[in-house]
């Protein structure tokens, strides 16, 4: 997920959400509860500057009882159950999570009611702008494609990924739990890439409008078709499967993702039109490793307890 400041706010929109990320990013504006040491002073020489002991930037092992007891997105383990009714401007339209059980207007505002149909992940996101929606459907669920009025935009390519994700991914991975899955554009002006909710993916206004937006090349790989299947494969692998904020947490989530994106333009594509999204990912991998500024970490640790396997 692309790093960017709490709040948007512009002519056409506005967006936040409640989300701490390991690494101190995220558009958090809503307040929690406890310590949060996502938010705490890493960097050894502020520390040393005011006086503060070291602290290891590495994350938790995976036998610390504390870690279990926290998820990635929140100082807690703990799924919400969430209802919250949103009040906007009255030509806006206000979307987040959960399905929509009203909708009314109320002199110059407009507000909506939503509720998630079982406790999910506190990791929900509220957005506004003057929407166009698009409804679909794939099998008994939803797909609701919101983009700015007048965008145009990709509304075709966008459904044909979501049914094309949720067909491979329930198939082999299980259902979907929601009724509705949403694909909501950021009026966001800066940025790439999207950000996935408990049934809601927020597609940057710039993954659209921007290097997406024509379409893919003859014999091609569409990329918005590769960041929509990446993204709802967070459905599965991170909302349903939420690991403890512990070493080996980024495996269920992104690594995970990462693979369920690939086999999903592997079903559409074939295989060998993979090669040069493998060679991408590989030069990614490896100049990354170059600048990091520690060792990487092992995918598996030899103990006496427990001896170390291929993996």
């Amino acid at each position: 997920m692309a790093v960017g400041q709490a709040v948007w706010d512009a002519q056409n929109g506005s967006f936040f959400d409640n989300v701490l990320n390991a690494d101190g990013t995220g558009h958090n504006v809503l307040p929690h509860i406890g310590y949060q040491p996502f938010l705490q002073v890493v960097d050894p020489a502020l520390r040393r500057r005011f006086g503060l002991s070291p602290v290891s930037p590495s994350m938790a092992a995976l036998d610390s009882p504390v870690a279990r007891t926290q998820n990635g997105f929140a100082n807690d383990a703990d799924r919400v159950q969430f209802d919250v009714t949103l009040s906007t401007a009255v030509d806006q339209v206000a979307v987040t999570s959960g399905r929509l059980e009203g909708e009314w207007t109320r002199g110059h505002r407009r507000f909506f009611h939503y509720v998630t149909a079982m406790p999910v992940a506190s990791s929900l996101p509220v957005m506004s702008a003057r929407y166009a929606i698009r409804h679909a459907r794939w099998q008994n669920i939803g797909i609701d494609v919101y983009e700015p009025a007048g965008a145009g935009g990709n509304v075709a390519r966008t459904i044909r990924a979501a049914r094309d994700a949720l067909t491979y991914y329930t198939t082999h991975f299980g259902p979907c739990p929601y009724h509705t899955l949403r694909f909501v554009v950021m009026p966001y002006n800066y940025g790439v890439g999207a950000e996935a909710y408990p049934g809601l993916i927020a597609v940057r206004e710039t993954s659209v409008a921007g290097p997406y937006a024509q379409p893919p090349r003859p014999g091609g790989i569409d990329p918005l078709y590769g960041v929509l299947a990446h993204e709802v494969s967070h459905e599965w692998w991170a909302y349903q499967e939420l690991p403890a904020n512990a070493r080996g947490g980024n495996l269920i989530t992104e690594s995970l993702a990462q693979y369920s994106e690939l086999m999903a333009l592997k079903e559409r594509y074939g295989a060998a039109a993979l090669d040069p999204v493998l060679r991408q990912l590989l030069d990614t991998y490896f100049m990354a490793r170059h600048r990091a500024p520690s060792p990487e970490s092992p995918l598996g640790y030899h103990t006496a307890a427990a001896p170390a396997h291929d993996l």
